[in-house]
C-alpha cells in the first residue's frame, strides 16, 4: 500500500527476489523528490518483512484522510463493495497455514463504510479484483463511490478491475500482472515521455507497453487486464499538483501615508485617503484572477494582470481592504490593509 505526494506540485511495491529487503522502484526513478508512505501486513503469525506502516483498515484510512496524497496505490484482496487482506491468524501447532479451523482468516483494509472524505482526493490504482464493478449491488460500489460519495470519495480518478483480475509480483521476471500495469501507468502518468500525460492516454501506454513486453504464457490472462482494467474519472485529467509557496499577492497600494486623489502627501504611520483609492496589487505570475472584499464584502473581481480596483465610491473612516488571489489549480492566498477613507 503506498501513498504518494510532492510539495512542489498539487507504484508498485518491489521486493527483492530473495525477500530480504523491500524496496520501491518508483522511489528511485520517476518518484524523486516525493513524500511515500508505506503500509503492509503487520497481523498474524506471518507478517511481512516489510516493517512499514500497520495495512489495517483504521490506519490506512486515516492516513488517507490527513495525508493529502496525491496518488495512492494498493493492493489487496478486492470486491465490488471492498478490499480485504488475509491473515495467518493462529496455528494448530503443524506449523503450517490452513483454511480448516479458521487458521486464516480475512480482515478489512477499505471498504464502502470506510471513513474517508474528499477534500484532497487522489488518483487511485488499485490492483484488487472488482473494484471497478459497475453493476449495481446492494449497498454500494467501492470504485464508483470513491469518485461520488459525499464525505467518503477520496478519489479524483480510479483505474481499477471490473472483474478479476490478473496478479502476479515478479512481473519484471515473469508475467505482466496489474503490479504491471500499475507501475507503468504511474510512470506514463507522472514522467511520460515527453512529460506528465493525461491519465486516459497513461492507461492505454500502460497497458500497450506492459502487453509488449511482457506476457503470459496463456491467452486468456495475457488478455484479462487489458480488458478489465478501466478508469474512472476525466481522462483528459493530467497530474499537475499544487503550486508552490511561490505563490502570492500583496498589495503595495496605498502604503502608509496621507493621500489626495491617491496622491501621497506626506507619510504617515497608517493609510489615509481623501477622495479616490486606486488598489494596487503585486501578483505571482502564476496568479489568474483576483477578488476584492470591502469589510468582508465582494466588491469587484479582476482577471488582468496587474489586477487593480479604484475605489471611487465616497465612504469615511477606518475600513478594510482584502485581495484573494487564485492560481490555474485554484490555490488561494491574500492580504489585507486596513484604510481610513473620507469622500
Amino acid at each position: 500500500m503506498l501513498f504518494y505526494k510532492n510539495e512542489n506540485h498539487q507504484y508498485h511495491i518491489d521486493h527483492d527476489i530473495d525477500g530480504a529487503t523491500c524496496h520501491n522502484a518508483n522511489e528511485k526513478d520517476i518518484m524523486n523528490g516525493w513524500t511515500v508512505t508505506h503500509h503492509s501486513e503487520q497481523e498474524g503469525l506471518s507478517p511481512s518483512i516489510c516493517n512499514w506502516d500497520p495495512l489495517t483498515e483504521p490506519d490506512f484510512t486515516k492516513e488517507w484522510r490527513n495525508g493529502k496524497y496525491a496518488v495512492v496505490n494498493w493492493a489487496g484482496h478486492g470486491s465490488a463493495v471492498g478490499v480485504g487482506r488475509t491473515i495467518w491468524d493462529w496455528d494448530d501447532g503443524d506449523g503450517i497455514p490452513e483454511y480448516a479451523g479458521e487458521e486464516i482468516i480475512g480482515k478489512p483494509q477499505i471498504n464502502i463504510w470506510s471513513q474517508l472524505e474528499d477534500d484532497y482526493p487522489s488518483i487511485v490504482f488499485a490492483v484488487s479484483c472488482l473494484v471497478g464493478y459497475p453493476e449495481l449491488v446492494g449497498y454500494g460500489n467501492l470504485g464508483i463511490d470513491m469518485l461520488v460519495k459525499e464525505s467518503f470519495g477520496a478519489a479524483v480518478a480510479i483505474c481499477s478491475a471490473t472483474r478479476p483480475a490478473a496478479i502476479t509480483v515478479n512481473f519484471t521476471q515473469t508475467h505482466s500482472g496489474a503490479e504491471a500495469l500499475c507501475y507503468e501507468f504511474n510512470r506514463f502518468m507522472i514522467d511520460g515521455p515527453e512529460g506528465a500525460e493525461p491519465i486516459g492516454i497513461a492507461l492505454y501506454e500502460s497497458k500497450n507497453y506492459v502487453h509488449h513486453n511482457f506476457g503470459w504464457d496463456n491467452w486468456f490472462y495475457e488478455f484479462k487486464n487489458m480488458y478489465n482494467y478501466n478508469l474512472y474519472g476525466d481522462p483528459s485529467m493530467i497530474r499537475e499538483g499544487i503550486s508552490d509557496s511561490s505563490t502570492n499577492i500583496e498589495i503595495i497600494h496605498p502604503d502608509n501615508g496621507f493621500y489626495i486623489n491617491n496622491d501621497k502627501i506626506f507619510p504617515f504611520f497608517t493609510p489615509v485617503m481623501i477622495g479616490d483609492v486606486l488598489i494596487k496589487t503585486n501578483a505571482s505570475e502564476d496568479i489568474e484572477y483576483v477578488e476584492f472584499y470591502l469589510d468582508d464584502v465582494h466588491i469587484d473581481t479582476d482577471v488582468y494582470y496587474p489586477f487593480e480596483w479604484s475605489w471611487d465610491e465616497i465612504n469615511f473612516f477606518k475600513h478594510t481592504i482584502k485581495v484573494v488571489a487564485y492560481n490555474n489549480l485554484e490555490k488561494q492566498v491574500d492580504d489585507e490593509l486596513v484604510i481610513w477613507k473620507f469622500f
